[in-house]
């Protein structure tokens, strides 16, 4: 129970965080650890427990390419590391750089390592992005090393509850792997084996969760493990190994796509009495629903009431369970994302978020508390921000912003370019964000405002249809003009609201004045189509505006 207010007594105050600053590098102690960062003398990370002399987890990290490059965390000699949030109770240190061997190499990092006072664990959240060195990249290993000195038995839980234990010195590792990558219902085997191969165990959809005896790492877990296969995870005497990628029988190469990041979580604990549920299901504070939809920061919504709107309701747990089962994607590229049937007959195109399915979930556990919608919604964000959003590329116009969906029958999510009809989907990033402190979907949706920003500049005149830049009505007016609205409320960076009086200035010009309507410059949809769901999001965007900018006439855009 959480209490608040003058009468409450505290019971004790924890620790907290010392934060000191050595060299190009960091030290944090959290009281039973220290945990140094190194990154540029080889040492991304080392975390040694209170009195020990040698250290219980070491990070580093491998990368092997189809033709045999090598590239290590620890060869990086260009690495940043910064305190990116501090509390009394937690720290996040970043860490950027570049994966290197004999040099810099094509593919960065991009780390977040969670530390908490009082507490002897950290929580890396591991990420990598290919840059624009080369197109695309086969890979046959995405490795991360968590070095210490372990010893004893290993213990394995991957389904159930039921442990699977065997010796550390036999190298067992516990494989994850999948036969389906739209929806849940194909088979998605695991195997826990030794490093002789013998079998000691074997089934369907494994958890990430293993223990370990000695010196080093201690617990080790991974969420959502078998929904990102493939995946591995073992353990020998030195340490534990997380693979992103597995090097493995019937595994194929992962194809890494230039500025497509991919990021994972991991929970390490240093001692032995943490339980699983720390990293599976962390604790969260969460208010109740009349509280969310009251605060005003998810604009009119209202609680679900028993015995109101039945049959809605129904219809959106009913369409939660369909998408989890099939349509929802599996796979460490698709795990996130949602496929749809495409413009090809037969092809399932994934969605890249289309019409910001994030918020179709982040919405639902506001109105309901339901933690299984925000649980998905932050997966959903997550994805949408590491692999649909561009990071590098070619042609450096288009970082920031995010691929569009395709139109052929090609699968993947990096087909084609973005563009001012797709330049929305950031609400439910910035709700996830809201609820959950996520920055990652913050500073992706600031990616796409600057995308739009960029693509919409000033101009000395005007031609009376409207800005010279590549700016269409309904739909690709609306997505960006209230990306912009919701991020300069997020921000109050001017050049977002000087844009969206841009667009703004152009709805004018090309609205009807006796209908107040739009033509839709859209091949499959006829001028003046009254029931138009692209004409729905320009009214949303001018709505935005009106908020934001307080002008008056801004409020009859929409209204008439």
């Amino acid at each position: 129970a959480l209490e608040y207010g003058n009468a409450v007594v505290p019971t004790g105050a924890v620790a907290g965080i010392s934060i000191t600053r050595a060299g190009e590098g960091l030290r944090i102690d959290t009281g039973p650890a220290r945990f140094e960062f190194s990154p540029n003398e080889g040492r991304p990370l080392v975390g040694t427990l209170r009195g020990a002399t040698t250290p219980a987890l070491s990070l580093d990290g491998t990368i092997v390419a189809v033709d045999g490059r090598r590239w290590r965390l620890s060869g990086a000699r260009d690495a940043t590391v910064f305190v990116e949030e501090k509390s009394p109770f937690r720290v996040v240190v970043r860490l950027r750089g570049r994966f290197a061997g004999d040099g810099p190499g094509p593919i960065e990092f991009d780390h977040r390592v969670h530390l908490f006072a009082g507490r002897a664990e950290a929580l890396i959240e591991y990420g990598f992005v290919p840059t624009a060195a080369e197109d695309t990249i086969p890979l046959r290993l995405i490795r991360v090393h968590l070095g210490g000195a372990t010893s004893g038995a290993a213990e394995f839980v991957p389904r159930d509850g039921k442990t699977v234990r065997a010796a550390v010195a036999d190298g067992p590792r516990l494989l994850q792997t999948g036969e389906s990558h739209y929806g849940n219902r194909g088979s998605f085997p695991f195997v826990v084996s030794t490093g002789g191969k013998a079998s000691l165990a074997a089934g369907q959809k494994a958890t990430g969760v293993l223990r370990i005896g000695g010196a080093g790492p201690r617990l080790v877990c991974m969420p959502h493990f078998w929904e990102q296969f493939p995946k591995a995870l073992g353990c020998d005497d030195q340490g534990a190994v997380v693979d992103l990628w597995p090097d493995a029988p019937d595994v194929a190469p992962f194809v890494a796509h230039a500025g497509s990041a991919k990021s994972h979580r991991i929970g390490i604990s240093l001692l032995p009495a943490t339980p699983p549920a720390r990293w599976l299901r962390p604790l969260f504070a969460a208010a109740s629903p009349e509280w969310y939809c009251a605060s005003g920061a998810f604009e009119g919504m209202v609680p679900r009431r028993p015995g109101q709107y039945a049959g809605y309701e129904a219809i959106v747990d009913a369409a939660f369970e369909q998408t989890m089962a099939a349509r929802a994607g599996y796979g460490m590229e698709d795990w996130g994302d949602v496929w749809q049937e495409g413009y090809v007959a037969g092809a399932k195109t994934w969605s890249n978020q289309e019409w910001d399915l994030t918020n179709n979930w982040a919405i639902p556990f506001v109105r309901t508390g339901d933690a299984r919608f925000l649980e998905y919604a932050h997966e959903a964000a997550r994805h949408f921000a590491d692999v649909d959003c561009i990071h590098h590329h070619r042609n450096p116009a288009w970082v920031g912003g995010s691929w569009m969906h395709a139109h052929t029958s090609l699968v993947g999510h990096q087909l084609e370019p973005p563009n001012f009809s797709h330049a929305g989907w950031t609400e439910g990033m910035l709700n996830v964000y809201h609820l959950t402190g996520d920055r990652r979907g913050l500073e992706a949706a600031i990616g796409i405002a600057d995308w739009i920003a960029r693509r919409a500049p000033q101009r000395d005149s005007l031609p009376a249809g409207g800005p010279p830049y590549n700016l269409h009505i309904q739909r690709p007016a609306g997505w960006p003009l209230t990306t912009l609205c919701l991020l300069y409320r997020e921000t109050w960076r001017p050049e977002y609201l000087q844009t969206a009086r841009r667009i703004v200035d152009y709805a004018r010009r090309c609205q009807d004045p006796q209908r107040g309507a739009w033509d839709a410059q859209v091949g499959h949809e006829a001028p003046y189509r009254g029931g138009c769901v692209f004409a729905y999001t320009l009214l949303r965007g001018l709505r935005l505006y009106a908020d934001i900018s307080g002008e008056k006439r801004a409020e009859q855009d929409y209204v008439n």
